[in-house]
């Protein structure tokens, strides 16, 4: 008879937990157990286009719908609203708050010649345009907005805008801020640097 024996040593893992802190954010890591998803689904329509999500200063979440409609999600109600009223032409947004929303919007015009840069507008009660065009966008709470542009003419510029896209400024080679009060950025443009 052939018998065989194993012996079994027990393995000791040991790990720190550590923490990065961000100002404002609260570290909810140590309420999760093992095993749990911390991502919780927002109830309703829609899903959501990939890169599409954009939360505000104000707390309110915006997205563009998989029917390229766009979204804002209620956390009172849970549920998110749709509005047709904005059109089927937004490629992107950026909120700087839940009455000011910026967008990419396609098939418009205002871009001749910038592909795949696409116009900027605005919306507060309608879509208006900016004088910019870009492939990203982003802004800040105070109004700051920036843009990269991805044209031959302007390739990976980032342009800023104070007055809402009225004029813009540039001078960096692809960066991406959350304001000008905020990063890595100096408020005086003569200091900009990354």
């Amino acid at each position: 008879m052939f018998a065989c024996l194993f012996l079994i040593a027990p393995v000791f893992v040991q790990g720190q937990y550590t923490t990065t802190y961000t100002y404002g954010i609260k570290d909810i890591t140590s309420y999760i157990f093992t095993g749990t998803n911390a991502w919780k689904y927002l109830p309703g329509n829609p899903q959501c286009l990939l890169d599409s999500l954009a939360t505000a200063a104000d707390g309110s979440t915006w997205c563009v719908g998989t029917d390229n409609y766009v979204y804002d999600f209620s956390v009172a109600t849970r549920s998110w609203t749709k509005h047709t009223n904005m059109g089927t032409s937004v490629k992107a947004l950026a909120v700087q708050s839940a009455s000011i929303i910026y967008a990419l919007r396609s098939g418009v015009g205002g871009c001749s010649g910038l592909s795949p840069d696409l116009p900027i507008y605005v919306w507060t009660t309608s879509w208006a345009p900016t004088s910019g065009c870009a492939s990203q966008i982003s802004v800040g709470g105070d109004g700051a907005l920036t843009a990269i542009s991805k044209s031959s003419t302007y390739p990976n510029y980032l342009w800023l805008s104070t007055n809402a896209g009225t004029q813009w400024s540039t001078g960096w080679v692809y960066a991406s801020v959350a304001n000008d009060l905020s990063g890595c950025v100096d408020p005086t443009p003569e200091n900009w640097t990354i």
